[in-house]
């Protein structure tokens, strides 16, 4: 059963439009009936209802969901198709307001489901992610930024740095701002050294960044040259931090447009990040050490999977818990991490790697991408295969400096149950298996998983 079902064509909406319907297509979402019990509850003749049942079920309201024998014929037993319906159908002058009030209507209907289906509250989750995971120390200067669709959450973070007796700034920028700085200001503009935002970066603990991939579909008619000097500006003011010991943390926040990217359920994405999100850093580490006390540095280890599998590495350093992210030391500098969390990371042994991976199907900047093989030696990528979206691959590992393995992960976080097409929870899902590559300096350059492989001590 959908969540919601949003009704606009005006045929549907007159086959709505009668108060039997309406009652009929109220008791069917609470529970399954067959015609005769929906008759005996309303007081009616059998006939008529069965007429207004045969018309809700030809315009997609409600479905037969099982059939049961009796007396020799057949009961059938029906339900309704969403949880909610919703009539939608601008009219009128400001008929284009219609596309702000059904993203409106769906915004709330999110957020209703995260409170009363789901039983998540946004701002016990941000207390969490404040002061356990992250475990921010009064005095410390925190940069928390996102989207206007992530502002609940936002002011959540920034009212909890606060209530660490630390000091926070919010910056909201959009992506369709962006889209029209890169399609309307000229590339020396874009270029110009951005003093603000490197002062800012010199002065800042902790980053706090809400929703990391933008969506490409509204940068598809930007020039390259005009990308390419946003990148360096970006670049120039990133360096900021270099020598610096802070953290960042990118907290994989789904989007409409981001499930529409990977081909993705929206409300499936929406759901597995608020409970991954709501799973204690207790609970996580708990997960996590029945892994850790399996490996140790030196040891062999072999991936293998269905999907064609199997990369012999040897373990680097101690195993990592990554389920919090607290301040680091100076000699550790400046650390990258992800929420929501939820891995046991295995550091891999320089050139050690090699081998076959096999990462579940996806779709990268929405091109499907189907029986990826990787072929690493030496602990570098070697040869990349696939039945589709082999080319794009290709270039996108191309246009990077040689890739080697850098770690694997177990991901151990009990809410995310399954890889989704979404890599900041795929990572996280139990019992998925990461392949983390970097490049020649050791910066994450690229995460694939697949929920097909176990890890064999040899």
């Amino acid at each position: 059963m959908q969540d919601f079902i949003l009704v606009e064509d005006p045929r549907r909406i007159k086959a709505m439009a009668d108060e039997k319907r309406i009652r009929l297509l109220d008791i069917l979402v609470r529970d399954q009936a067959t015609v005769g019990q929906l008759a005996s509850i309303l007081g009616e003749p059998h006939a008529k209802i069965y007429y207004h049942v045969k018309e809700l079920e030809r315009n997609g309201f409600i479905e037969m969901v099982k059939e049961s024998p009796r007396s020799g014929a057949a009961e059938k037993y029906y339900r309704a198709k969403a949880k909610t319906f919703l009539l939608g159908l601008g009219l009128g002058m400001y008929s284009d307001v219609e596309t702000i009030a059904k993203q409106a209507a769906e915004d709330d209907l999110l957020k209703w489901r995260r409170q009363n289906v789901l039983g998540v509250d946004f701002r016990k989750v941000a207390h969490t992610v404040v002061n356990e995971t992250l475990m921010i120390e009064p005095g410390e200067r925190v940069l928390v930024e996102g989207g206007p669709h992530q502002m609940e959450f936002l002011e959540a973070i920034v009212f909890e740095v606060w209530n660490a007796k630390a000091d926070a700034i919010l910056e909201v920028t959009s992506d369709e701002l962006i889209a029209r700085a890169l399609g309307e200001l000229p590339a020396k503009v874009l270029e110009e050294e951005p003093f603000l935002k490197k002062e800012l970066y010199s002065l800042i603990d902790c980053r706090i960044s809400l929703d990391p991939f933008p969506d490409e579909t509204v940068f598809q008619n930007i020039p390259e040259d005009q990308f390419d000097a946003w990148r360096r500006r970006e670049w120039q003011a990133l360096q900021a931090l270099r020598n610096r010991t802070g953290r960042t943390v990118w907290i994989g926040f789904p989007t409409p447009a981001l499930g529409a990217l990977t081909s993705t359920d929206y409300t499936k994405l929406y759901d597995t990040f608020w409970k991954a999100m709501a799973v204690s850093p207790e609970e996580l580490e708990s997960e996590a050490e029945q892994h850790v006390s399996r490996f140790k540095v030196g040891e062999e280890l072999t991936v293998r999977g269905r999907g064609g599998t199997e990369v012999q590495f040897t373990i680097n350093e101690p195993p990592r818990v990554i389920t919090r992210f607290p301040r680091g030391t100076r000699e550790e500098g400046w650390q990258v991490g992800f929420l929501p969390a939820g891995e046991v990371r295995l550091p891999a042994k320089p050139a050690s790697a090699h081998g076959t991976f096999a990462p579940d199907d996806f779709v990268y900047a929405g091109h499907p991408v189907k029986n990826l093989r990787l072929g690493i030696e030496a602990g570098k990528v070697a040869a990349i295969e696939a039945t589709e979206g082999e080319e794009l691959i290709k270039k996108v590992i191309g246009s990077k400096q040689a890739l080697f393995c850098s770690a694997l992960s177990i991901g151990v976080n009990p809410a995310a149950t399954r890889v989704s097409g979404y890599e900041l929870l795929d990572m996280v899902a139990q019992g998925a298996v990461t392949l983390t590559l970097a490049d020649p300096n050791g910066h994450l350059s690229w995460r694939l998983t697949t929920s097909r492989a176990t890890i064999e001590q040899l």
